[in-house]
């Protein structure tokens, strides 16, 4: 099917068979060891480099008669290579995508000369930053290698202690061009508040880890410490306070601690914010729904209550036949529909956006609160908005299992805008 998108230009290049070949005097061809022509093709959106793009170059002898055709496909990396072109001629080089001319090239190629055509200017994934922040539920770090985003950084999300230190820390946090939030990480005293109540019970998702690497607490291990002589002495071992750590570690309702990491939700998110109007951006998935709802409440509706942590995540299971409501989306997919698993319940559905929000993919699907089923039509799947110089993307689905052709180009769409 590739070669038959060929034969129209066959037709173009014999009647007019000057406009892609000029040739010298045969007999100073003679005995030329061949060349070859190079390049990398950008996709005409200048977001990617295009691959399964055909170049080729009609060869054609000093009678005007087209006698061959060299071609070649693009690699993944938009890279394409003309080997074995008689030396000595001045080739028109096409690059065809489908049926549509995307560019051409006139290029001369001496004995033995390896021609480069110039590379343009494009979108490289390999130039950019990417911090993940680690989840129970996702892993965007596994799609993003799929999409030659290589160069990422792991944040370990249930891990209070290193996500803390990377939240807390803005100017660490704008090193990078894009933060991902994957679903399942650490979010009582970062992104919600903590509650008063709160007390480490030394079980998983656990924001204050106070046992010891044998699994026993500290104040469960029954064995004495040993006191040291300045304390024998009447000094405690906080020094002159008399507070002892757990009454250090709350550092008020709004604050935690761990591993010596202090920390405080509202510190967190306007350090979200700012690292957004920056110029920074965020892709958060499923269960992470409560960084976007924290931090920009006013720009999506989630089912449930706002303030209650994730009272929101009552979607139902299913495969949602999703209806791209994005032009640009649709025309890069080359469809208007796509499909979305959800092969877990409790995502986070949402009944709503502003008017600034850009809705990529909606959907009729259905969620449970209590005993009772409620429907919703057109409902959005994949989102995003800017905010200040910067973009936030956040999509109700779980990235990692729908990593199929088209969520994977939906997600290389949604980066590249980023």
């Amino acid at each position: 099917m590739r070669h038959l998108l060929l034969y129209p230009l066959l037709i173009g290049a014999l009647s007019g068979c000057t406009e892609n070949t000029i040739f010298k005097n045969e007999d100073e061809l003679a005995g030329l060891d061949p060349g070859s022509i190079g390049g990398r093709i950008c996709s005409p959106s200048g977001r990617t480099w295009l691959a399964d793009a055909m170049a080729y170059a009609h060869l054609i002898d000093a009678d005007g008669r087209l006698y061959d055709t060299r071609i070649s496909y693009t690699d993944r990396d938009g890279f394409f290579l003309l080997d074995d072109m008689p030396a000595g001629h001045t080739y028109t080089v096409y690059v065809q995508f489908g049926d549509e001319i995307l560019e051409t090239h006139t290029v001369n190629v001496d004995e033995r000369e390896e021609v480069q055509i110039d590379e343009p200017d494009c979108f490289d994934p390999l130039e950019l930053d990417v911090a993940v922040v680690t989840g129970d539920y996702d892993e965007f770090q596994d799609v993003l290698e799929h999409m030659g985003f290589a160069n990422y950084e792991l944040i370990d999300g249930l891990y209070a202690a290193e996500m803390a230190g990377f939240l807390m820390d803005l100017d660490t946090m704008l090193q990078y061009d894009i933060i991902v939030f994957n679903g399942g990480h650490v979010e009582e005293g970062m992104i919600y508040e903590m509650p008063e109540e709160e007390e480490d019970d030394g079980g998983p998702g656990s924001i204050f880890d106070d046992e010891d690497d044998t699994g026993e607490s500290d104040e469960d291990d029954g064995e004495e410490e040993p006191v040291e002589d300045d304390a024998a002495e009447g000094d405690t071992a906080e020094g002159d306070t008399g507070e002892s750590d757990d009454a250090d570690a709350d550092g008020g309702d709004d604050a935690g601690e761990s591993a010596g990491v202090s920390y405080n939700h509202e510190v967190i998110h306007n350090n979200i914010k700012a690292y957004v109007n920056s110029g920074g951006a965020i892709y958060a998935s499923d269960w992470a729904y409560d960084v976007v709802e924290q931090v920009w409440p006013e720009a999506l509706n989630f089912v449930g209550a706002d303030e209650i942590p994730d009272s929101a995540q009552m979607g139902e299971y299913g495969v949602v036949n999703a209806t791209v409501s994005d032009g640009a989306l649709a025309e890069w997919l080359d469809s208007d529909y796509t499909q979305v698993e959800f092969d877990l319940p409790v995502w986070p559905p949402i009944e709503g956006v502003a008017d600034t929000v850009s809705v990529h993919l909606t959907g009729n699907i259905e969620y449970r609160e209590g005993t009772n089923i409620f429907p919703l039509t057109a409902s959005p799947l994949l989102v995003s908005f800017t905010s200040g110089d910067g973009k936030v993307a956040f999509s109700t689905f779980r990235v990692a299992k729908n990593a199929d052709s088209d969520i994977i180009l939906t997600l290389q769409y949604m980066m590249y805008n980023l």
